[in-house]
């Protein structure tokens, strides 16, 4: 085990392993997966694992680690299962939970120019004494937290892989402009965090109901009125449309003989509700995708949570 000094608390120590993307939505991810494993934005290859550094003492590692789990087990994990909640109350380690999260994003990151850095900085410098209880906030940073979902209608032609993308996906970079402008982006699945680092224009960004505060009820009923972050969403979707490459025939011969074996693990999966809701978005509600059902698979409730069965649903489309 490396010694070295630990990035938050500063004492030198033996570092552990440290997850950029939480634990928790690493495991959600391959877990609901068809396959078990993920990409990322903008590699090809198949993944089981995402990016840890050795950053943090242990007793640090573990400090973090409680707001990761109170916020999994009260927020994350509810809201990736059905029916959704649409209402969450929480204490003070939601935001530090927040906090945490676009810390470690931020002291990792490596897309900060230098001279941009100054805003960053003290924002890091407030993030850290927080986290270790010796300042009563995170200063002036702004912490919002929006919940997201698939598309199946639009009104003009999105990347191909905008649902895979919204519901899908790990993603997190800092956003910056010449003007000093500063803000760190995260998402982990259909939730997306935003922290405002530089104060934020109402008239440009008017995010109603998605701020988070030491405690209160946050709902997934939100508007945002926004200039940015729509062209934004689109242009992060077109990355991981231009990255993901086509199955190998290897790849797709196990994935065949996986549904034609066991179709429940690909039916239940949260990939193939996605993968429903690109199909529809593509080529309207009637398309259907063929699957393999056999036996009493037909009279289980399709997944495309019609509250049909499978054989008056989905399954009504596949020949015998």
């Amino acid at each position: 085990m490396v010694e070295d000094a630990c990035r938050l608390c500063a004492q030198k120590a033996p570092l552990v392993l440290s997850h950029v993307i939480p634990r928790f939505a690493v495991k959600w991810l391959k877990e609901t997966s068809a396959t078990g494993y993920f990409r990322n934005l903008t590699s090809k290859v198949r993944q089981q694992e995402t990016k840890r550094p050795r950053l943090l003492c242990s007793n640090c590692e573990q400090l973090l680690g409680r707001d990761e789990k109170r916020f999994a087990e009260a927020i994350f994990v509810p809201y990736h299962q059905q029916p959704r909640p649409t209402s969450f109350t929480y204490e003070e380690w939601f935001l530090r939970f927040l906090v945490g999260l676009h810390w470690r994003a931020l002291v990792t990151s490596e897309s900060i120019p230098q001279e941009l850095r100054g805003p960053f900085a003290t924002a890091e410098t407030r993030w850290q004494q927080y986290l270790l209880g010796h300042a009563p906030d995170p200063g002036t940073s702004e912490f919002h937290v929006q919940f997201v979902d698939v598309i199946q209608h639009t009104t003009f032609k999105p990347p191909s892989k905008i649902n895979w993308y919204l519901a899908r996906s790990f993603d997190a970079t800092p956003i910056h402009s010449a003007a000093g402008e500063a803000l760190l982006y995260f998402k982990l699945g259909c939730i997306v965090a935003v922290s405002f680092i530089t104060p934020r224009n109402p008239k440009e960004e008017d995010w109603n109901g998605t701020q988070v505060f030491a405690r209160g009820t946050i709902t997934t009923n939100q508007k945002i009125s926004t200039t940015r972050f729509g062209a934004f969403f689109l242009e992060r979707a077109e990355m991981i449309t231009n990255a993901a490459p086509t199955l190998t025939d290897r790849q797709k011969e196990k994935l065949l003989k996986k549904a034609q074996t066991n179709p429940e693990v690909i039916l239940n999966s949260d990939s193939f509700r996605v993968h429903l809701a690109d199909r529809t978005m593509r080529t309207g509600p009637e398309s259907k995708i063929p699957v393999y059902f056999k036996g009493r698979d037909r009279n289980k409730l399709c997944p495309c949570n019609s509250g049909y069965k499978v054989k008056k649903c989905c399954g009504r489309y596949i020949q015998p």
